[in-house]
Order: structure tokens, then C-alpha cells, then sequence
């Protein structure tokens, strides 16, 4: 199965594998888009319906207009979804029949040759998640590829989307969709994690989950219905006209060949890599979640599909622009309330995306940068702790862990990403050494780069003393840094690392 981002994304399914036994033997095979012409499986245009049928809940996530300005959106009585399950057998009909464009138009097949109009794929970004004790299973799918042309009618049912199945034996319990015909590459892959809230006074397993979108979610793990969904208000996360989440009973809406239904030539904000295209974090002790959203926006030019270029692309072009390209990058740190999904603090990043993740221990919310910093922030107010300049781009989310001795380390590479300002080498390793600081004792920050080259190898040391108070750290709670940088340099001739940023 090819990509979820692919422009020729093949049907999406699951597997299960008894491992057990050798060889492994299948158990079972379920799928999240329908047949596909040409394929052993005849075209089937109520499968959409079949879906909504054997599925103890199915959702399609359409807060409407009126949450447009972002901030938290609750779902106490239902308004912020549409649920298939209630819709009337009319309603059902005409927003799901024929969906995914499988049955060919003379226009559609001028277009496409005849071949599939367009799939999903599972979603790439997150690993599953898994309640042992009753074998739910908590899944994702990619964006539909390709994600603009005139045959894609219809919401393009569990593309986006998030799902829950039964591990034995692979059938699905519930769907929730974050997008209905999607046109921005709003794929629902990336971060997921489950955990407990306490909802109406019940205490209540739940699944967090952010996507392409801007939204962040919180579902009920064992139904799939919404408890609250949160987006960063305009002032973090601009928004087109035509960005925000569509009506999948709208069909207008739903046959849109483009972002921007108005016009070709478009200025995209925010662009394919906006919303949360990172891991989160989230903390049980503060029972906060911690994100990084962003704006990437581009100059976007929509591309006519022919049999000739279907497949081979997504039906836009990049336009550019090198003027607004870094000048309007940036990213916001944010931290949310799981209780209550309302946002706490939030921290600007200026002229650069974010990928990759954030991980958070001891108070200290670690994130590292394109720019080469690996930044350090007050779990609890979003301050700044420390703002440690490495020097390749920083693209993968920090670990953290102990060695064999103990000794705790928060360890990440330096590496070339899809956000990346500047250049690095693949494969260098960066490990930094935390130690607890007790309250009233002042936090030494040693820094120790060693640096291969043809040359032979050097070695810089810097040391920076502070109390952790005159950082506005509550030195009981948080971990101090007394950090032992160590690069291990797989090319040679690499750029020797800087113990300070470049001067503007």
C-alpha cells in the first residue's frame, strides 16, 4: 500500500497477525475505502452506508461557522459533528452514496482514464494504540490522494479520520472523521495517545489526537464521540476563507475541486504544512497537553487534471515566493488543559515551522528547533528555562530516558527534515545529561561539543551559572541541565558546531 500522501494512494486497510506461529498467520484484513476500479472487488457505491450500518458509532467532525475564531469548542449536545448514525435514511443517501466518485461520469473518465479517481491510506505519522484489557484498537488514515480534482464528489468517507477496531477480529467499533472532502492535504496522521478524564463526573477512557487540520480532539475511546475539540485562536493559526473544516451534507461543499472553490491562483493560509504536523506531549501530573502548531504558508496554483497528469500530482503548484517564504514561518508552542480543553499559555517561535515533537519530564517541556536550538520551557507557565544552541537543524522529537548507570539523558539527532532552515549531516547524536536540582542551589549549565573532521578531533567546553529561580523555575519540581553534548560525526568535513547563535 503506497502513502497515505501519495498522489496514487492504493485502498487502505488493516491487518492482524497471529505471530505466534511460524510463518505468522493472518487473522484478519478490514479496509477503510472502498473497492477501487479495476480490482478483483466490484465497484461498490453503498459502501459508505455499509460502514455507517455495521459501526456502533460513526462521526464527521463540522463545528460550523460559528467556530471559526478558534479557542474550544464543546459537544454537549452534539452540534460540532455530524453523526451518521442519527441523520435520516435520505440525508444518509444523498451525502454518502456514490462517495469517493467510483462510478464513472463520461467527464470524470475523460479525466482520470477511466482509472480510480483517488484513495486513502493509513495514517503514517502515529503508531497505534492499544487497551490490552479489551482489544481496542485506536487507528488513523492519511489525507485522499489526490486531494483536488472534479471526481472526488462527496465527503470521501474515513479519509482523515480516526478509528477504533477490535483486535481479534479486525471489524470496526467506531469512526470519527476530522475532515469531509478534504482539499488542503489535512491528512489525520502524526501524534495520538490515550488516557482518563473525568467527563460529567465519570471517569472516562479517552483519546487525544491532532491533525493537519489545527484541531486538536478529545474522543471517547469506547464510542468515538467527541467531548471537545480545540483549534489555536486566529491570532496563532491564520486561516483562509475556504481552510476551515467542511459541511459534508453541504454538496456544493462537497464537489469542490480546489481549496479555494473562487479562485485558481491562491494564497494559501495556512499552507499543506500548517495545523499540528509534530508529536505532542502530554503530562500527567499537570494533566496538561503540550503543542506546537504552525504557519508555512506558500503561493498555490491549481492544476487542471487530465487523463495524462491524474495521479501524478495533487492538483496544485507550488508558486515562488522567496519574499514571504521565511518571513512569515512561524510556530507557537501550546499548552491545554485536557480536563477542561481550554488553552493555559502559549509560546511564540518566530520564522520557523515545527516538526518533529516535543517530550516533557520533571516540569521542562523540551523542543527542538530547525534553527539548531534546543529550547527548554516551564511546563507549568511556558517561560523560558534555557535556549541551547546546538547548530544542525533539529527535526526528530527528544527522548528521554536513563542509562545503564542512572544517569538520566534527554538524547536527539541532528538531522534534515521537511521544515529545516539551514543544512546538516543525517546521523550526528546529540545526548544531554539531567540531573534534579534542589530547591535554593544554583544550576550550572556545561556544555561539551566534540567535533570529528579531517583535521582531527576538538573539543569546546562552556559553562553558564544561574539559579534555577532566576529562571522563574520552581527548582523542587523541574530537572536543572548539566548537559554533556557528545556528536558523532558519520561524514567528514562537517561544519564545526558553535556554542552561540549567529549574529543577525
Amino acid at each position: 500500500m503506497l502513502s497515505s500522501s501519495s498522489n496514487i494512494a492504493a485502498r487502505c486497510f488493516f491487518r492482524g497477525w497471529n505471530i505466534l506461529v511460524n510463518p505468522p498467520q493472518l487473522l484478519w484484513e478490514n479496509y477503510c475505502s472502498p473497492p477501487q476500479p479495476g480490482s478483483s472487488i466490484p465497484v461498490d457505491p453503498n459502501w459508505d452506508m455499509e460502514q455507517v450500518s455495521s459501526m456502533a458509532g460513526a462521526y464527521i467532525f463540522y463545528p460550523g461557522p460559528s467556530a471559526n475564531a478558534g479557542g474550544y469548542i464543546p459537544n454537549d449536545s452534539g452540534q460540532a459533528v455530524v453523526n451518521l448514525k442519527t441523520i435520516s435514511a435520505s440525508q444518509l443517501n444523498a451525502s454518502l452514496y456514490n462517495d469517493w466518485g467510483y462510478i464513472q461520469s463520461a467527464s470524470c473518465a475523460a479525466t482520470d482514464g477511466g482509472a480510480s479517481p483517488g484513495a486513502t491510506g493509513a495514517g503514517w505519522g502515529a503508531p497505534w494504540l492499544m487497551d490490552q484489557k479489551t482489544g481496542l484498537t485506536i487507528v488513523n488514515t492519511g489525507n485522499r490522494g489526490p486531494y483536488n480534482g472534479a471526481c472526488n464528489p462527496g465527503p470521501d468517507l474515513w479519509q482523515a479520520a480516526v478509528m477504533a477496531l477490535n483486535d481479534t477480529n479486525g471489524k470496526w467499533i467506531w469512526g470519527f472523521q476530522t475532515s469531509a472532502h478534504d482539499n488542503w492535504d489535512y491528512d489525520c496522521s502524526w501524534w495520538q495517545a490515550m488516557g482518563n478524564e473525568t467527563v460529567g463526573g465519570v471517569s472516562t477512557q479517552v483519546v487525544w489526537k491532532t491533525c493537519k487540520n489545527g484541531y486538536l480532539y478529545e474522543l471517547n475511546a469506547q464510542t468515538g464521540a467527541l467531548i471537545w475539540a480545540w483549534t489555536p485562536p486566529l491570532s496563532i493559526l491564520g486561516r483562509c476563507q475556504y481552510c476551515y473544516m467542511l459541511n459534508p451534507l453541504n454538496s456544493t461543499q462537497m464537489n469542490y475541486e480546489f481549496g479555494n472553490p473562487t479562485l485558481k491562483d491562491t494564497f494559501i493560509f495556512p499552507s499543506n504544512s500548517a495545523g499540528f504536523e509534530n508529536d505532542a506531549s502530554y503530562s500527567p501530573v499537570l494533566n496538561l497537553l503540550f503543542l506546537a502548531s504552525h504557519n508555512v504558508p506558500s503561493l498555490t496554483h491549481y492544476v487542471p487534471r487530465n487523463a495524462t497528469n491524474y495521479g501524478k500530482g495533487n492538483g496544485q503548484q507550488g508558486i515562488a515566493n522567496p519574499a514571504t517564504a521565511k518571513n512569515l514561518d512561524n510556530a507557537t508552542i501550546e499548552a491545554v488543559n485536557a480536563a477542561t480543553g481550554q488553552m493555559v499559555w502559549s509560546h511564540f517561535i518566530a520564522q520557523q515551522g515545527y516538526r518533529g515533537g516535543l517530550t516533557n519530564s520533571g516540569g521542562v517541556v523540551f523542543l527542538t528547533l530547525s534553527s539548531g536550538d534546543v529550547l527548554m520551557l516551564n511546563a507549568k507557565t511556558g517561560d523560558t528555562i534555557k535556549d541551547l544552541y546546538i547548530g544542525g537543524p533539529l527535526n526528530v522529537l527528544p527522548s528521554i530516558g536513563a542509562t545503564a548507570s542512572g544517569q538520566m539523558e534527554v538524547v536527539f539527532p541532528i538531522t534534515a527534515g521537511l521544515v529545516t532552515w539551514g543544512s546538516g549531516v543525517p546521523g550526528d547524536l546529540v545526548a544531554l545529561t539531567l540531573q534534579n536540582v534542589p530547591p535554593g542551589t544554583t544550576n550550572t549549565v556545561t556544555t561539551s561539543v566534540t567535533v570529528s573532521a579531517p583535521a582531527g578531533t576538538s573539543t569546546s567546553v562552556s559553562t553558564v551559572t544561574a539559579s534555577g529561580a532566576a529562571a522563574g523555575v520552581d527548582t523542587s519540581t523541574v530537572y536543572g541541565i548539566a548537559a554533556v553534548a557528545v556528536i558523532f560525526i558519520i561524514a567528514t568535513g562537517y561544519l564545526a558546531m558553535r556554542s552561540r547563535k549567529p549574529g543577525p
